[in-house]
């Protein structure tokens, strides 16, 4: 029954996308509007949907009603349009619209694209999450991290029924984090879609909407041909390091050479982790160990796109400055860093054809909206600014030693000749089409610069937005000299495109052997499973800190987690005193359960008052690596 109502939901969320993208963007391509609708639709109703679940988090079943809610407000939307619709139709001749679609779909080129971003992006995200036997999920090895927090915040929202959301990992406060597409994920695992698929479809989803975003860039910003999208796209998915370069320098040319990088086990090269100069943000790791990164950027891309649209066919009004700016802010709760760097590159275009009115307006809607969502962490206001401090600022330290990189060395060894190729695109570009690249090149150029402040290197995510429209530029310039039929051409562009790709054609090598780890093997599977059947959902534990948290992958909150966030406070003198056996300061925190680790767990430091529990018959599940005591009232 929930899967249908899932299978209408999503069918309604893509119907009123359609409805959105066709007043702001008209008269689009086929495909691109078939990508914009899809993330119009999702990136609006995941927010309503969510406020709605809030409004009926009383009933114990929040999403369930989240989704009806949506579902019957959106009927009425679409009947309604469909009305008006008709209505314009009888004045006008239907077979037009009609024809002007059909002539987009039979393009082969958008159909490979479209064929090439599914399986592409298919490939890239069931690599890196996928299935075991029994239950088990394995991630790519570089992954463990993000996915820990990731399927952490699913379940405690699908399982745990944790709406209005607050923190997991730290019961009872908030959590300071953009969580919309975890929430959409959410979705799908409690309509009873299996977890993986439940995490791998909506990301698929998004990174082919991001890839066809990409793919139309040069033509509706740039007004170049279809090829300069398809360069856009393969730079996409590779990279511009030197990579490459360093493995022959290092090992030589050889055929060994070639076979070991054929088996590589993973990035050869994973800075600032493992004290390389060359980044591991600069590889799609960014993409798949993120999901919601690559959803943020393309409705990001998307809006930088509609404006400009609107722009050029002076359709902007005060009111369409409020929406867009609405529209911007909405993107907070998605990534707050790709929200906050769109807002700034829309700004600058609003500067550059002095609309001062438009960005008044623009100002007005994007800052209401963004406050809007930080209603939650008000009272937190201090403590919130202090978490994005210790996450933003402070100088990078790997191994006990700050990395001795210079800033140029750095950029070329990152960038490669990206620069170099950028500068030509951006020089044969017609004038009145700079503008439109300025923003990103400026922002970019800031990017590089902040790279060297506490040698921290690239932002993962606003490097990854930047880099896309330095690509674009990139593949302007290299479609230029394709154009242009002669053969020193040709051989001056394939030499570009080999050094612009090979170095990231390797790191999908190393993304094609990686080793998958467990994040829930076969000994946790009993005991998440034992959680999530026998205890409230509401239900706090006291466990042991981790990544990998048996507690919250069964939906629950642990009292003293991995991860800290707004609130976070020094809570293992509690934690110690009720693992001996403090049961009336458990109770008066609210704690249900104590998981107890059964096996000698190294950053384990507390004593377990085993006999305590035992005598007072407290243990209510045990295996060979946990036992779990109830609390009581």
């Amino acid at each position: 029954m929930l899967i249908i109502l899932l299978t209408f939901y999503t069918l309604l969320q893509v119907i009123v996308g359609k409805i959105l993208f066709q007043k702001v963007f008209p008269r689009a391509p086929f495909l691109l509007s078939v990508a914009g609708s899809f993330l119009l639709g999702i990136f609006v109703s995941i927010p309503i949907t969510y406020v709605l679940s809030c409004a009926f988090s009383f009933t114990g079943e929040p999403m369930l009603w989240g989704m009806i809610g949506f579902v019957s407000s959106s009927l009425l939307i679409a009947y309604y349009e469909l009305r008006i619709e008709n209505r314009v139709m009888h004045k006008k001749n239907p077979l037009s619209a009609i024809r002007y679609r059909a002539l987009g779909i039979d393009n082969i080129s958008d159909i490979l694209l479209f064929l090439f971003s599914l399986i592409f992006s298919s490939w890239i995200m069931f690599k890196t999450f996928r299935a075991g036997v029994g239950g088990q999920l394995f991630v790519g090895s570089n992954n463990v991290f993000d996915f820990g927090l990731f399927v952490g915040l699913v379940r405690s929202m699908a399982w745990g029924g944790n709406i209005p959301l607050l923190s997991p990992f730290f019961a009872g406060q908030p959590l300071f984090y953009h969580f919309f597409f975890q929430f959409w994920v959410a979705l799908w695992e409690y309509s009873g879609i299996p977890t993986v698929w439940a995490v791998n479809i909506p990301s698929i989803l998004s990174f082919s909407a991001l890839l066809i975003i990409i793919y139309y860039l040069p033509q509706i910003l740039f007004k170049n041909e279809k090829i300069a999208g398809w360069i856009a796209v393969i730079l996409t998915v590779t990279h511009s390091t030197l990579t490459f370069w360093a493995l022959c320098a290092q090992k030589g040319l050889s055929v060994k050479t070639f076979i070991d990088i054929w088996r590589l086990p993973t990035y050869p090269y994973a800075g600032p982790f493992d004290g390389s100069v060359i980044s591991i943000f600069t590889t799609l790791n960014n993409f798949v160990n993120q999901r919601h990164l690559a959803f943020g950027i393309a409705v990001g891309l998307l809006l930088y796109m509609v404006v400009i649209n609107m722009i050029e066919e002076k359709r902007f009004k005060p009111v369409l400055g409020i929406a867009v700016g609405f529209l911007t802010g909405l993107l907070f709760l998605w990534n707050m860093a790709t929200c906050l760097l769109v807002g700034a590159l829309i700004f600058i275009l609003f500067i550059i054809h002095r609309l001062w009115k438009i960005l008044l307006f623009f100002i007005i809607g994007s800052t209401v909206m963004i406050l809007i969502s930080l209603t939650p962490y008000m009272p937190y206001f201090f403590q919130t600014f202090g978490t994005v401090n210790r996450l933003v600022g402070g100088t990078f330290v790997i191994n006990g030693s700050v990395p001795t990189w210079t800033l140029v060395q750095y950029l070329w060894e990152n960038l490669g000749v990206l620069p170099v190729v950028f500068l030509f695109g951006f020089i044969v570009l017609p004038k009145k089409f700079r503008m439109y690249a300025l923003p990103f090149l400026f922002f970019f150029i800031i990017e590089c610069f902040l790279a060297d402040v506490g040698k921290r290197g690239f932002d993962q995510k606003l490097y990854s937005f930047l880099i896309i429209g330095i690509n674009v530029v990139a593949a302007i310039g290299i479609s230029y000299l394709l154009k242009k039929q002669i053969l020193i051409f040709y051989g001056l562009a394939g030499v570009a495109l080999f050094f612009l790709t090979i170095s990231g054609a390797i790191d999908l090598l190393a993304l094609k052997n990686e080793f998958a780890y467990p994040l829930i093997n076969k000994e946790m599977i009993p005991v998440i499973s034992w959680i999530k059947t026998k205890t409230p959902k509401n239900a706090v534990f006291v466990s042991y800190m981790d990544m990998i948290d048996p507690v919250v992958l069964a939906g629950r909150k642990n009292y003293f987690g991995f991860f800290g966030n707004v609130g976070w406070s020094d809570r293992s003198p509690d934690v110690k005193n009720i693992y001996a056996g403090d049961i009336n300061t458990a109770q008066k925190l609210g704690i249900s359960y104590i998981l107890a680790p059964n096996w000698n767990k190294d950053d384990f430091p507390y004593e377990v008052d085993t006999m305590y529990f035992q005598e007072h018959r407290m243990i209510v599940y045990k295996d060979a690596k946990y036992s779990i005591f109830a609390v009581g009232n």
